[in-house]
């Protein structure tokens, strides 16, 4: 009986255990506490789009310049590929073309040439014509003349004041001025049909020689247009820097290696603040992740018992899921000593402070989406 007596309870330990209840209830149904959601997937980048270098052609690397994070400027040449057989046919076509030019050179000083014996020739004929027409005009005056003559001499002969030799003589002189007038015309009718004809043959010199121009022409434009064309895919063969920053990574490439158009051979990042970029399951971020809300941001590789963590704040989040999840983006908030090196492409996890709320709500929940995951 003693002993039983020895082991009934205290009032004072009765009373204790009464006010831990009460306190723990207390807590349990008035207290709040944070509640997260948290990324499965989260890392730190440049807040400017980065930039890959990708291969325009299939080819043969011949040379490379690239070096993991180096600084590159704008269009600097980062990797060669083989472009031999298009530089061969490039200055064949260049050669070609100075041939072309070469003879389109001749070409036009003969069509000068030619223009100018047109010019020439069309000079002396127009003297030629002009003496003729005055001959001619001449020889018409001269006939004028002598028919008025014969006329008189006519009239005499037939009173019978002159013998008809005079009158004869007078007769054969009209004739012969006539005669002449006639072989003048027929002079200046020569020389103009053979001006029609020396320049319809010029003419069709000239139209000829100028259509051997514009075959030429068109030949050494399309021979220039070629020429541009290699140029191009020459280039193409010459992998330059999109645009100028650090190079953040990079595919390890030797000599003799072999890429494919639209192989990405490394990324360029320009210089810029760094922002957070997280996933989440939809049910942890439709409607729980808003902008303006508190982040930490804990980057892997850096216990965050050792180096902390970062502050985050939500800016931007996207209003469909991807099948990476959610995507959330996060300026950063980092206190200017903190330990960790913060560069882009480091990964991590973010966990967002959605609401508060008590632990006996918690538990509700909990229960609520078992009962609901055991339907």
């Amino acid at each position: 009986m003693r002993a039983l007596h020895a082991a009934r309870p205290s009032w004072t330990g009765l009373v204790l255990i009464v006010v831990l209840l009460i306190g723990w209830a207390i807590w349990f149904f008035g207290s709040r506490v944070s509640v997260f959601s948290v990324s499965h997937a989260a890392r730190l980048e440049i807040e400017q789009a980065d930039h890959p270098v990708v291969s325009p052609v299939d080819g043969q690397v011949v040379e490379t310049y690239m070096m993991l994070g180096a600084d590159v400027a704008a269009e600097a040449l980062l990797f060669e590929l083989d472009a031999v057989p298009l530089s061969l046919q490039r200055e064949e076509e260049q050669a070609r073309g100075v041939g072309l030019e070469a003879q389109l050179a001749a070409l036009r000083r003969e069509i000068a040439a030619e223009e100018q014996a047109l010019a020439d020739e069309r000079e002396v004929a127009r003297s030629a014509y002009a003496e003729a027409l005055a001959r001619h005009a001449e020889t018409l005056a001269a006939q004028q003349l002598a028919d008025q003559q014969k006329e008189r001499m006519k009239a005499l002969h037939e009173r019978g004041h002159i013998s008809d030799a005079e009158y004869q003589k007078a007769e054969s002189e009209a004739e012969q001025r006539r005669l002449a007038a006639e072989a003048q015309s027929r002079t200046v009718d020569r020389l103009e049909a053979e001006q029609r004809s020396l320049e319809s043959s010029r003419q069709a010199t000239l139209a000829r020689l100028s259509q051997e121009a514009a075959v030429l022409e068109r030949q050494r434009a399309t021979t220039e247009v070629q020429v541009k064309q290699l140029d191009h895919e020459v280039s193409r063969h010459q992998v330059q820097a999109p645009v100028g920053g650090r190079l953040a990574q990079m595919r390890p490439l030797r000599k003799g290696s072999v890429v494919r158009a639209g192989d990405t051979l490394g990324v360029v990042i320009q210089p810029g603040a760094l922002r957070a970029v997280a996933y989440f399951r939809p049910s942890d971020a439709f409607g729980r992740v808003q902008p303006g809300q508190t982040a930490i941001l804990r980057l892997h590789g850096f216990p965050w018992t050792q180096y902390g963590s970062v502050g985050a704040m939500v800016e931007r989040v996207a209003s469909e899921a991807l099948s990476e999840g959610v995507r959330v983006e996060f300026s950063i908030q980092a206190d200017d000593n903190t330990r960790i090196p913060l560069q882009h492409g480091l990964p991590g996890s973010v966990e967002v402070e959605v609401e508060r709320m008590s632990p006996a709500m918690l538990v509700l929940q909990a229960a609520g989406r078992r009962i609901s995951g055991r339907g």
